[in-house]
């Protein structure tokens, strides 16, 4: 069997742009700042910047409830796609496409994730189609749904 899981803790790099396709989908591509988890000889730790693709009620949940700088968490696969640009050359884009994302901590630094009842916390954690276990609490990284699936 084959894999083809990603998950990232990451910074949001800007604002959420939500739109919708011409059937009425919501869609959002955006960017989060991931350090990697060692220091470079300079003593800083690299960032990557992967981009991310996330639809339907989970893009409108995270572009009305994040912005710039906040944290969160993302579970999702790599995928590969092509398309014609206006030379009519081929352009592959690989991009994460977000199953289930999680909301961390804020940009002013209230890290709120691990406070179930906290009604703000409750709308931002949208990882599960919105059965996002906002009746239960959430561990330090947000909802631990993934490592329950398991």
């Amino acid at each position: 069997m084959a894999m083809n899981k990603v998950i990232l803790d990451g910074r949001l790099v800007k604002d959420v742009e939500l739109r919708y396709t011409e059937s009425g989908k919501a869609v959002a591509n955006f960017a989060l700042a991931v350090q990697r988890d060692y220091k470079d000889q300079d003593g800083n730790r690299p960032t990557d910047f992967p981009q991310l693709v996330i639809w339907g009620q989970k893009a409108e949940a995270l572009a009305n409830f994040n912005k710039k700088g906040d944290r969160i968490n993302i579970v999702g696969r790599i995928e590969t796609r092509s398309y014609q640009n206006q030379d009519q050359q081929t352009v592959w884009v690989s991009e994460i496409n977000v199953e289930d994302w999680y909301f961390v901590q804020s940009v002013e630094g209230n890290d709120n994730a691990g406070q179930g009842n906290n009604n703000q916390n409750q709308n931002r954690n949208n990882g599960n189609n919105g059965n996002n276990n906002r009746n239960n609490n959430n561990n330090r990284q947000g909802n631990n749904n993934y490592n329950n699936r398991r």
